[in-house]
C-alpha cells in the first residue's frame, strides 16, 4: 500500500474513533512530502490526545507548530495537552503567545471559558489582562 492510501486509511480509522489503529499506521509512514507530514503529525497529535497520552500528543503538536507557527489547531492541541498535564501557566503562555500574533478562530470558545475563569478570580492577573485584550479583539 502506498503512503497516500495509508494516510487515507489512517484518517478513516481516526474519524471512526479507532485511534490506536490509526496511530499504528501513521507511525509506519516515512519519506512524506511536507503537507503529508504535517497532516500525519496533526492526526497523531489528535489521536494521542483522544487516547489520553498527553505527552505524545504534545510532542506531535509541537512538531506541527514549529513547521507552521500560524497553525491554531496545533497551538490549541498544545494548550489542551498542557491543561490535561496540569501545566496551567504553560498552557496560558501558549495561548497568549499564539494570540499575540494571530486572531482567534478555534480559540474563541477557549477565550470565552477563560473569561468565566477570570470572573471567578482563578487566573493570574497578567494572563487575565492578556485574555481580556484578546477577547475584546477577537470575540
Amino acid at each position: 500500500m502506498d503512503n497516500q492510501s495509508k494516510i487515507e486509511l489512517a484518517k478513516k480509522l481516526h474519524d471512526s474513533e479507532n485511534y490506536q489503529e490509526s496511530v499504528k499506521i501513521l507511525l509506519e509512514l516515512e519519506n512524506l512530502a511536507d503537507k503529508e507530514e504535517n497532516f500525519k503529525n496533526l492526526l497523531l497529535s489528535h489521536s494521542y490526545f483522544k487516547l489520553k497520552e498527553f505527552d505524545k500528543s504534545f510532542y506531535y503538536a509541537q512538531i506541527l507548530s514549529e513547521k507552521n507557527p500560524k497553525s491554531e489547531f496545533a497551538s490549541q492541541l498544545k494548550y489542551l495537552n498542557l491543561v490535561e498535564l496540569k501545566k496551567i501557566n504553560e498552557a496560558l503562555i501558549e495561548i497568549t503567545n499564539f494570540l499575540e500574533n494571530n486572531k482567534a478562530s478555534l480559540y474563541k470558545t477557549t477565550l470565552e471559558e477563560l473569561l468565566e475563569d477570570i470572573e471567578k478570580n482563578t487566573i493570574e492577573i497578567y494572563f487575565a489582562q492578556k485574555i481580556i485584550e484578546f477577547a475584546k479583539r477577537d470575540l
